[in-house]
């Protein structure tokens, strides 16, 4: 047996040449004397590459690979030795091939190709002897019909963003990450599929029977977001079919969440009036030349000790440098500066925490607010004629010589205590001349 591969057109063919007494072919001419009544031409279509099938119709799904076997047999009286073979659906797979064909003996080519849409297409072989009269032909049909298949696509992503899909299948995240799963399948096939199931390896069943009409070509995607604390790869398989159940297919794929450790801190930076603890707001209104104390609190919050710390205020300046203190995880240390606030002052500060290198570099900002209030009163001077009550108005009408009695209250409207107090009446002359008397704010005295 003689074997000869050749390319035509882009079409793989293998043309086999035996005799037949070594060769059971899958269709022989049988005629027992020589004749002069041509060629025949048998073609078959199957899907085994290796064989001629023995039948001119299949059925497939699309995309489907087919072989096509084109067998020939000489029904007359000499050798053929040259050949073409033209099909409507490959087109020319040759012309003027040399191949002997002796008489009552058969040959045949096989042709595979990719069918997408249902196919009936005829083939012609043409068979002569170069100086001998006559051209023999003859032809013949296979049909490959498609039917409607389904089949789907599917993806699973994993990302950081629940308002997206990601693009990846791969992401490294600090320990308890909330991270957001992407489930989407599309509709590769031909049939609409009606119910799905999605089961994930970590998380379970996230559909059961769900119903969803999803059309050819159509795509539907679902999300989970899910806190990790240690690296999990999981594997997601997406059933679609109808009831029945019928037109069932599935996919499968997998993502992976690789869990490192992070350095990561939290910051807070208060004010208050007491030097003896850390103030719980971040805003307070005092008066002018109030003492403050700005309480800066630091706690690692990720997975690595922090052992130096610079801390820097955007108006007190460098408050740590290379400050040496074992952060643990989950541990927090503060310090406190107090100050002299003369006018409203809103600072930042930034506090980093890192090590030798400089690596596991981490840095938080935070800010407080001071507001100063300028001091104030209110004063009101009344006039009556009982001399042990302060009256209630600021105008009476009176005879001469009649004793009236004044009186002068201050009500201190500020944040700062005043101490020191003048009082001067445009008839009466100096009344108060640095008089000391402690007027808390709020407080009156007359």
């Amino acid at each position: 047996m003689r074997h000869r591969m050749i390319a035509l057109v882009g079409i793989s063919i293998m043309i086999v040449l035996v005799s037949l007494g070594s060769w059971a072919a899958p269709r022989v001419a049988t005629a027992a004397e020589p004749s002069a009544t041509g060629i025949e031409l048998v073609k078959t279509v199957g899907l085994d590459p290796a064989q001629c099938a023995e039948t001119s119709e299949i059925t497939v799904t699309p995309g489907t690979m087919v072989t096509y076997c084109f067998e020939v047999t000489n029904n007359t009286g000499s050798a053929l030795n040259r050949h073409s073979l033209a099909d409507t659906h490959l087109g020319t797979v040759f012309t003027s091939l040399e191949m002997s064909v002796p008489p009552q003996q058969s040959r045949f080519v096989t042709v595979t190709s990719v069918i997408t849409e249902t196919t009936t297409n005829s083939a012609v072989w043409s068979a002569w002897t170069p100086g001998s009269p006559g051209i023999f032909t003859d032809a013949d049909s296979a049909t490959v019909t498609v039917i409607d298949a389904p089949a789907i696509a599917f993806t699973k992503t994993v990302g950081l963003d629940p308002a997206v899909c990601a693009t990846t299948d791969e992401i490294a995240v600090g320990p308890n990450t909330p991270v957001t799963y992407c489930y989407e399948v599309t509709n590769t096939g031909q049939v609409t599929l009606n119910l799905h199931d999605l089961v994930d390896s970590e998380l379970g069943v996230l559909l059961d029977g769900f119903v969803f009409a999803l059309a050819p070509q159509e795509s539907v995607f679902i999300t989970d977001t899910v806190l990790i604390t240690q690296t999990t790869v999981n594997t997601a398989t997406w059933t679609a079919y109808n009831q029945g159940p019928t037109d069932v297919v599935e996919e499968t794929d997998s993502a992976t969440v690789t869990v490192t450790d992070v350095p990561a801190i939290a910051f807070t930076k208060t004010v208050g009036l007491d030097p003896a603890i850390c103030a719980t707001t971040d805003e307070i209104t005092v008066g002018p030349n109030t003492p403050v104390t700005y309480c800066y609190e630091v706690t690692n919050t990720g997975q690595v000790t922090l052992n130096l710390h610079d801390l820097v205020d955007s108006e007190l300046g460098v408050l740590l440098d290379g400050f040496v203190f074992a952060l643990a995880p989950q541990e927090s240390v503060f310090i406190t500066d107090t100050v002299l606030i003369t006018e409203t002052t809103i600072n930042t500060a930034t506090w980093t925490a890192y090590n030798q290198g400089p690596t596991d570099v981490v840095e938080e900002t935070d800010s407080a607010t001071v507001t100063v209030v300028p001091p104030s009163i209110a004063f009101t001077k009344t006039v009556g004629l009982d001399p042990t009550v302060c009256a209630t108005t600021d105008e009476i009408t009176v005879g001469p010589n009649t004793p009236v009695t004044y009186c002068f209250e201050v009500t201190n409207t500020g944040l700062t205590t005043l101490n020191l107090h003048d009082l001067v009446d445009s008839e009466l002359g100096v009344l108060l001349d640095g008089f000391v008397f402690a007027l808390a704010p709020q407080e009156s005295v007359f």
